[in-house]
Parts: C-alpha cells; sequence; structure tokens
C-alpha cells in the first residue's frame, strides 16, 4: 500500500515539472511579446486614477487654405518721398549758407532800453540768400499782444535778400491784424536799427523807431 502511494506521488510531481508553475509556456513553445500601444490611443490616466477619453490627432491644414501673403514695403518709394518732403521743408540747421557766409542780421534781437509796459523782439533767420524775419509785440503792460506765436498767423512776417552792405529795406506784415506795411533795417555798431517807413493802416503794436541789441 505504501509503494502505491509513493508511485502515484512520484507519477504528480513529474507531471508539474514538465507543464511549469503558474500556467507559463512549456519548453520549446515561442513566447509571443505584447503589442506595443500608440501615445495618441493609450488612455490618459486621471489624478483620480480613472481612465480618460485619448486625446484626437492634430490633423495637418486644409490644403484648398490660401496663405496670406504681406508685401514688403517698397522702401526706395518711402526713401524718394522722405527726400522731396526735406527738399521742400528744409530745416534751418540743413539750410546751405552762401558763400559769404552768415548774414550780421541774422540772430534773435531786443529793445536796447526798456520802455515802460511794451516790450518788442525780432528775430531774423538766413535761409541760402534770403533773410526771414518775425517779431514779437506788447503794449499796455501785455495786454496787447503781436506775436507770431497768434492763432492763425502766418511765418515770417518780412522778407528780403541778404543786401550787400548794412541797410535792407522790405514790406512787413503785422501779426495781428494780417496788414501790410514797410520797414526798414541798418546795423550800426553791432546794433539792430528798426524803422517803420509805412506804417499800417490797422492797429500795430510794433515799435516805429527803435534801436535794438543783440539777445544772448
Amino acid at each position: 500500500m505504501y509503494k502505491k502511494l509513493l508511485f502515484i506521488y512520484c507519477c504528480f510531481l513529474s507531471a508539474v515539472a514538465l507543464t511549469g508553475c503558474g500556467g507559463e509556456p512549456k519548453t520549446g513553445e515561442a513566447v509571443q511579446a505584447p503589442e506595443p500601444t500608440s501615445a495618441a490611443s493609450a488612455p490618459v490616466a486621471s489624478s483620480a486614477g480613472s481612465k480618460e477619453t485619448p486625446l484626437p490627432a492634430i490633423t495637418s491644414r486644409n490644403p484648398d487654405e490660401t496663405p496670406i501673403k504681406i508685401r514688403r514695403p517698397d522702401t526706395a518709394k518711402m526713401a524718394a518721398a522722405l527726400r522731396q518732403i526735406a527738399s521742400a521743408h528744409p530745416s534751418p540747421a540743413a539750410v546751405k549758407m552762401p558763400v559769404g557766409g552768415q548774414s550780421s542780421f541774422a540772430g534773435k534781437w531786443t529793445l536796447e532800453k526798456n520802455i515802460p509796459g511794451a516790450s518788442f523782439e525780432v528775430e531774423i533767420t538766413q535761409w541760402n540768400d534770403e533773410l526771414r524775419g518775425s517779431y514779437c509785440a506788447t503794449a499796455d503792460s501785455g495786454a496787447k499782444k503781436d506775436c507770431v506765436t497768434d492763432e492763425g498767423e502766418q511765418y515770417p512776417s518780412f522778407r528780403a535778400p541778404v543786401p550787400a552792405g548794412a541797410t535792407l529795406a522790405t514790406e512787413f506784415i503785422t501779426y495781428r491784424e494780417n496788414d501790410k506795411g514797410k520797414i526798414k533795417l541798418s546795423l550800426e555798431n553791432g546794433r539792430l536799427h528798426w524803422v517803420i517807413t509805412q506804417t499800417p493802416k490797422t492797429e500795430c503794436y510794433a515799435q516805429r523807431d527803435a534801436w535794438l541789441k543783440r539777445k544772448k
């Protein structure tokens, strides 16, 4: 009886050794590797551990869509337009002086002697061979004003060719009433003599006869 039980037990051990443990394949059988899963189709695990729906794959743009074309600016035309504007409105720094240099009339001038309740200043600039001037006059302690800064007025008040000597005569326009008159300017010992030779018909606050010194 004991020998029969021992024989049955040995047969059982032999059968277990041949089939393997844990349901693994027998010797000689090919092991099939698991199919890889793509990142796009793999379920995404949330922070709670549940599975979410896979994200859709990114598709390419519709081939029928026409791309937007941005036209490059024509730099040559822009540069030509800027040069044309600069030539029409030259800045004082870009103005070419004549061969003789800057005129002695050019500069800012103010009254040599104070006049109670009045002020008078003249500014003359040189553009090539032409002098251009403006003035600012006040009266009644500033209550009456006639200046280039008045709204709607034009610059300059007078123009004249650069004179060969120390005297020039020309017309001028008042800023207050836009009326015309005539002036004579002369230089003497570094001073500017302003004289109105023809008085405007309307009100004018510019000095009739005044000596001015160069303003620092």
